[in-house]
């Protein structure tokens, strides 16, 4: 289990329901953090508003669907337009591959480029092989997302209709 994944309560505990939270309630996993064997889950009524913001136990959730991650042979989608990734004809909406950390590039404050936070341990840059190049190109860590393998496809359909009804 991980920050980001969907989780669902399988146990009906005195503990969670005076919080108001019952077995089948599903949440989202909120801090990166596991305490004592718990999670901070958010649990949602039909993810349109929050019932509760409560720790429970790894034991007592089961993962409906996992976020994705960024690491070497995962998926991105290109949230940016940024120069820096358009001089070499990627522009926002294309699809890339992972292909490992960059730890050797560093944010240049003197060139425009903002301060980056990412997540403690991870890289500012990641190398990624966008569809249809054939460089890898250094990204900023928050200028893609990682997509998971199943969604792909999905993403793929909306990022067309998008552009369709832009072209109109």
């Amino acid at each position: 289990m991980k920050e980001g994944d969907r989780v669902k309560l399988i146990v009906e505990k005195e503990k969670y329901a005076k919080e108001g939270v019952h077995k089948g309630a599903e949440g989202i996993i909120c801090d990166p953090r596991k305490i004592y064997g718990c999670r901070l889950v958010s649990f949602h009524h039909d993810w349109e508003y929050e019932i509760a913001c409560i720790e429970v136990k790894e034991e007592d959730l089961e993962v409906t669907w996992e976020k994705a991650v960024r690491k070497e042979g995962v998926t991105v989608l290109l949230l940016s337009d940024n120069e820096k990734y358009t001089k070499h004809g990627i522009n926002m909406g294309r699809f890339g591959v992972i292909c490992g950390k960059d730890y050797e590039t560093k944010v240049n404050p003197d060139e425009g480029e903002r301060e980056l936070f990412v997540p403690l341990g991870e890289p500012a840059f990641w190398k990624v092989k966008f569809e249809d190049s054939e460089e890898i190109i250094s990204v900023y860590y928050d200028d893609i997302i990682p997509i998971r393998d199943d969604m792909v496809e999905a993403y793929r359909k909306k990022i067309e209709e998008e552009l369709k009804r832009r072209n109109k």
